[in-house]
């Protein structure tokens, strides 16, 4: 999936869901975080206060994302204004 995140910049983009607005993701790097406890697609925070998103291999780190009417923020301040992010299950 990181890869995809790469080859799609900056067109087509990618995109998931979130809160029925479109969430694009433009930097991410996949992770070796431990994920077995959770359903892909859920949002996990790292101890470094990082977003993941749980896949069905490992995990994903979001590092720069766009909801949609927005402009494009670090993950990691997008999670202080949207505090329910952290939880919530992308693409549902």
């Amino acid at each position: 999936i990181a890869r995809k995140v790469r080859a799609f910049h900056p067109w087509p983009g990618t995109f998931t869901t979130w809160n029925k607005k479109i969430l694009k993701v433009i930097e991410a790097q996949s992770s070796s975080a431990s994920t077995s406890d959770y359903v892909p697609g859920s949002v996990i925070q790292t101890d470094d206060r990082r977003p993941e998103v749980v896949t069905g291999n490992g995990a994903l780190t979001l590092q720069t994302i766009q909801l949609e009417g927005r402009k494009a923020v670090a993950a990691s301040e997008f999670i202080l204004g949207y505090q329910d992010f952290v939880g919530s299950r992308l693409g549902s």
